[in-house]
């Protein structure tokens, strides 16, 4: 029975950190962060700076 418990607690725990996060989309602009390949890669080119591509699945 206290396994449950705990198992139960540490569930509840964890998913609502996870609904607490915000998308990474809402945060890009205020990071400076693109969120379009094609604007990435000509910044990129006209800035002479290299680009760090993540792919990811945001909901």
């Amino acid at each position: 029975m206290q396994s449950h418990v705990l198992a139960l607690s540490l569930v509840l725990t964890f998913s609502s950190a996870a609904l607490a996060q915000t998308p990474a989309t809402k945060l890009a602009p205020q990071k400076g962060w693109l969120n379009n390949l094609d604007a990435a890669r000509a910044q990129a080119q006209k800035t002479g700076k290299p680009m760090m591509v993540v792919f990811r699945c945001d909901p």
